[in-house]
């Protein structure tokens, strides 16, 4: 898992004003959702989904780790493109998803960790512990729900019902773009 998260971190230092820049260009969001469906539906369509998580390899995890740094793009997935490397590298859909899921644990540890300092030199940070704290709760257990439905999902209906959502809200940002003139 720490492996995986490497490239995202290297990536996110070398490629900050890259990708901040990107964030204020619609295009570059329409874009990287299509790039988003392009990569699910050939994850799918490719790969044969016959590895567990304990025949994943260094290799691997620095490949998934590779797609991760995708996702530091505004409008492509990290779950989704992480799952698909995962099912590109031959893992089963449910344990893409799992690997993935444990992917994003480092990444939100650390900002985490950023936002409780950051909270902490704040003069009256006493005043927003107990509504952090119900956000906290509230978010692990939406959170919690909606991983063990998504994996649910993915077990009986892989990644396309995802990618169409992508490739119509991406062909719909360019429309209102174009639109817009």
């Amino acid at each position: 898992v720490l492996l995986s998260t490497l490239p995202a971190v290297l990536a996110g230092l070398i490629l900050k004003l890259t990708i901040e820049n990107a964030f204020s260009d619609p295009n570059a969001v329409a874009i990287f959702l299509l790039l988003t469906a392009v990569i699910m539906i050939a994850s799918e369509r490719l790969s044969a989904r016959r590895k567990d998580l304990t025949e994943l390899s260094a290799a691997d995890a620095l490949w998934i780790g590779a797609f991760q740094v995708l996702a530091l793009f505004p409008g492509l997935s990290r779950s989704g493109a992480t799952i698909s490397a995962g099912i590109g590298r031959g893992l089963k859909r449910e344990h893409a998803a799992r690997f993935s899921f444990l992917m994003a644990l480092p990444i939100m540890l650390g900002a985490g960790g950023i936002a409780l300092v950051d909270l902490l030199s704040m003069s009256d940070f006493t005043s927003q512990i107990a509504p952090l704290a119900i956000g906290f709760i509230s978010a692990a257990i939406v959170g919690y729900l909606s991983i063990d439905w998504l994996l649910s999902f993915l077990v009986r209906r892989g990644l396309n019902f995802f990618a169409v959502y992508c490739l119509l809200v991406g062909i719909g940002i360019l429309l209102l773009d174009q639109i817009r003139g």
